[in-house]
C-alpha cells in the first residue's frame, strides 16, 4: 500500500487472479516489511532486493523460501536478458539499457559484442534508447552471436497522473509558500497506471500565472521580491498538475494604537484612544488634537523603517477640517491626504526607502484626528483580506486549519481559541496551519470560536456549537425555540430567571431593558465590576441597585454610552433595548479589524448612523439577520429570547 509503488489488492482479488493463472495451491506471504524479495539478474554475481519493504530493509527473521540451481556451471551462455530502471518513458525521452548473459545454472557469462536495435526510435551502441516523438510500444532487441534478448517499452505522450515535488523531498506538493526572492528547484513525477514514467524535468512544460514569480523550463521557481500569489502548472501531453504558490508580502505594523504614550509638542497633543467609536483595529488608536495657529503641528514618530518597505499605509478618522497631512523624512514632505473627510479612511503614501521621522499637519484652524494601524510594506496594494479558517469538531476533538493569502500560515500567537467565550489551550503546527484541541468531555453543549489575526490586523473568526445537553431550569421554556440558548446561558451563570410559585420563569417574550442587558453583558464578559468607576448619568437615581455595578462596568469600557439630552447624559435604565442598540453594544465588545457586510435591507436608511457600522458587522458575522420581507427593523424591541440567542451566538 505504498503509493505509488502499489495501490494494493485484496486477498480475494489476489486469489481470483491466481486461479485465472492456473494455480492449484498458494501460500499468502505477509507483505509490508515481513517479506523481502531477493533476485539475481542474468549476468549478475549477487542478488539484490527487488521489492520495497515498508521499513526499508530485511527484518531479522529466519524463514526463507529459496529457489536454487544445483550442480556445476558450464560457463556457456544460454540466456541474454535486458534490463533498465524503467520500461515506460515520455515521448522523446531517453532510457539506458544493459544486457546480461548467464549459463543454464544462472552463473554470469561474459559476452563478446552486444548489437542493439529498436523497432521504434533509436538506440546507441552502448544501449542508450531515444524514444520517438509519438506514443507507441517499442521493442528493444539485443544479440550476442547466437543469443537473442528482447523487451518491450511503452512510449507515453500523456501520463495518467503527475506529481509535483521539490528536488530534496519525496512529499507531493499541494501548495507552495515562499519568502520574497526565494528560489526553489521543483521536479515532476509522471505515472502511467501505477508505473513511474522515466522523464527529466526538461521534458515537462512549466508555466506560472499570477504575480508570485517566474519559473524556467528546468522547474526552478524564483519568487517575486514584492510578494504575491499565483499558480504553477506542470504538464506533459494533455495531463497537468497545478498548485497554488504564495509569496509572503510582509506588512509590518509600526503603530497599532494599543501602546501609545501621551505627549505634546507645539500645537499638538497626542494620547491613546480606547473608545470603540474611534478605534478601527485592535483596542486602541492614536488620538491627535492639533492647533494650527502657527501653521503646522508635528508628531515625531519612532516607527522603525523595515528594509525595502516603500509604502506607508494608515487608517485615519478625519475631522473634515481641510488641513493637510504629510509624512516627513528629514526635510522632505510626502503628501498623505487632505483632511476634507469625516470617518475612517485608508490612506497610502510612497515613502520610498527614506524612512519616516514625523507626521505633519499643515493649514489653519484646529481639530482632532485619530490614526490607527500604521503599516509599512513593499506591496503597492493594501492587505484588506482576513485569514481563511476552517473549524470542525468530532466528539470532543476540535480541529482547525488557518491560512492567510498574504502571510501564509500564521504564527501561534496570532490565534485565539475560545471555549464558551474563554481562552483555551491548543496545539498548532505553523507549517501546515493545523490546530488541534480537546473540548470538555462532559456531554454538555459548548461554543467553540477560533479568532485569527494577520500581520495587517485583519481578523477572521469561525464558530461552531458542540452538541450536547443544556440545563432546562425554566418552566416556561419547554419546546420554545430559544430553550437551548437560555439553558446554555443559565449553565454559564449569565441568565438567572425569575422565581415564582409556578417555578423558575425566563419570560422569553418580555422586552429586555437597558439595565437588564447591562447585567447580562457584564456577566457574559465576566467583568470585574468591583473597581468600576461610577459614571455621571443624570438619571442615576433611576438605576436599580442590582444593576448599578454592572452599568458602571460596561459604561466604563464604553460599551453602553448613554444618550445625550442637552447638558445631561441619560442612561434610561428601564427603557427597552432596540435591535440597533443591541447590535451597537455587542459590536463594541469586539476587537477592531473585521469585515463588514453591505446593508441591503429595504429599510437600511432607517438604521441610525451610529448603529450602521455595528449592524453591518453583526450581519457579516451572522449574529444578526434581517427578516423574510427584506427589512432589518432597527427600532424593534429585543426580547429576552432574542437576547439569549445573540449572546450564545457571540460566545
Amino acid at each position: 500500500r505504498q503509493i505509488p509503488y502499489s495501490a494494493g489488492v485484496s486477498l480475494l482479488e489476489l486469489a481470483q487472479r491466481l486461479l485465472e493463472l492456473g494455480c492449484i495451491e498458494a501460500g499468502a506471504l505477509d507483505g509490508g516489511g515481513s517479506t523481502v524479495i531477493y533476485a539475481q539478474s542474468a549476468g549478475d554475481e549477487d542478488t539484490t532486493v527487488r521489492n520495497i519493504p515498508s521499513n526499508g530493509r530485511e527484518r531479522e527473521v529466519s524463514t526463507f523460501l529459496m529457489l536454487v540451481s544445483e550442480g556445476e556451471s558450464s560457463g556457456i551462455g544460454r540466456t541474454l536478458s535486458l534490463r533498465s530502471s524503467s520500461y515506460v518513458l515520455l515521448c522523446g525521452g531517453q532510457l539506458q539499457f544493459t544486457a546480461g548473459i548467464c549459463d543454464e545454472k544462472g552463473a554470469p557469462v561474459s559476452g563478446s559484442s552486444i548489437v542493439w536495435s529498436a523497432s521504434e526510435g533509436s538506440i546507441s551502441s552502448d544501449g542508450l534508447y531515444t524514444a520517438p516523438d509519438h506514443a507507441c510500444r517499442a521493442e528493444i532487441n539485443a544479440s550476442d552471436q547466437d543469443l537473442q534478448g528482447r523487451i518491450a517499452v511503452d512510449v507515453i505522450r500523456t501520463p495518467d497522473t503527475i506529481r509535483l515535488l521539490t528536488q530534496d523531498s519525496d512529499t507531493e506538493l499541494t501548495r507552495l509558500d515562499l519568502e520574497r526572492g526565494e528560489s526553489i528547484d521543483l521536479t515532476a513525477d509522471a505515472f502511467w497506471g501505477q508505473m513511474k514514467i522515466q522523464a527529466v524535468d526538461e521534458q515537462f512544460t512549466w508555466t506560472c500565472k499570477g504575480n508570485a514569480g517566474a519559473i524556467d523550463q528546468t522547474g526552478r521557481f524564483t519568487a517575486s521580491i514584492n510578494g504575491g500569489s499565483g499558480t504553477i502548472t506542470v504538464s506533459a501531453g494533455d495531463a497537468s498538475m497545478t498548485i497554488g504558490v504564495f509569496v509572503k508580502t510582509t506588512y509590518s505594523c509600526v503603530e497599532g494604537g494599543e501602546r501609545v504614550l501621551s505627549g505634546s509638542e507645539d500645537g499638538l497633543t497626542w494620547s491613546q484612544e480606547n473608545s470603540p467609536n474611534r478605534v478601527r483595529f485592535g483596542d486602541g488608536s492614536l488620538k491627535m488634537v492639533y492647533d494650527l495657529s502657527r501653521g503646522e503641528a508635528v508628531l515625531p514618530v519612532q516607527w522603525n523603517q523595515r528594509e525595502n518597505a516603500q509604502y506607508l499605509y494608515l487608517w485615519i478618522y478625519g475631522d473634515g477640517s481641510g488641513a493637510s497631512l504629510y509624512a516627513m523624512s528629514g526635510t522632505q514632505a510626502q503628501p498623505i491626504t487632505t483632511l476634507d473627510f469625516q470617518g475612517w479612511k485608508l490612506l497610502q503614501a510612497d515613502i520610498g526607502f527614506r524612512g519616516l521621522d514625523a507626521l505633519s499637519i499643515r493649514g489653519r484652524g484646529a481639530g482632532t484626528i485619530w490614526i490607527d494601524q500604521v503599516l509599512v510594506s513593499n506591496d503597492d496594494l493594501p492587505d484588506l483580506e482576513p485569514p481563511e479558517s476552517e473549524l470542525n469538531a468530532f466528539g470532543t476533538q476540535i480541529t482547525a486549519k488557518v491560512y492567510d493569502q498574504v502571510n501564509g500560515p500564521l504564527d501561534k500567537d496570532a490565534l485565539r481559541l475560545l471555549l464558551d467565550g474563554k481562552e483555551t489551550s491548543f496545539g498548532y503546527d505553523p507549517v501546515s496551519g493545523v490546530l488541534k484541541a480537546e473540548a470538555k468531555d462532559d456531554e454538555l453543549m459548548h461554543r467553540v470560536t477560533l479568532i485569527a489575526k494577520d500581520d495587517s490586523g485583519n481578523i477572521a473568526s469561525a464558530s461552531i456549537l458542540l452538541e450536547g445537553a443544556t440545563s432546562k431550569p425554566f418552566a416556561d421554556m419547554n419546546g420554545h425555540w430559544a430553550e437551548e440558548y437560555a439553558g446554555y446561558l443559565y449553565g454559564r451563570g449569565i441568565i438567572a430567571g425569575r422565581e415564582t410559585q409556578d417555578g423558575l420563569l425566563f419570560d422569553p417574550n418580555t422586552p429586555v431593558t437597558r439595565a437588564e442587558f447591562a447585567v447580562l453583558l457584564s456577566r457574559w464578559l465576566d467583568l470585574d465590576d468591583s473597581s468600576a468607576v461610577t459614571q455621571s448619568f443624570s438619571d442615576a437615581d433611576q438605576i436599580p441597585d442590582w444593576a448599578l455595578k454592572s452599568i458602571n462596568a460596561v459604561s466604563k469600557l464604553g460599551l453602553i454610552q448613554g444618550e445625550q439630552a442637552g447638558d445631561s447624559l441619560l442612561f434610561k435604565p428601564m427603557e427597552p433595548l432596540t435591535r440597533a442598540q443591541a447590535a451597537t453594544i455587542l459590536g463594541r465588545t469586539l476587537e477592531g479589524g473585521r469585515l463588514y457586510a453591505d446593508l441591503v435591507f429595504k429599510d437600511a436608511n432607517a438604521i441610525p448612523d451610529w448603529a450602521a457600522p455595528y449592524v453591518s458587522l453583526m450581519c457579516y458575522m451572522g449574529v444578526l439577520n434581517g427578516f423574510e420581507d427584506g427589512t432589518f427593523r432597527p427600532d424593534d424591541i429585543l426580547t429576552r429570547a432574542q437576547a439569549a440567542k445573540l449572546l450564545t451566538t457571540m460566545s
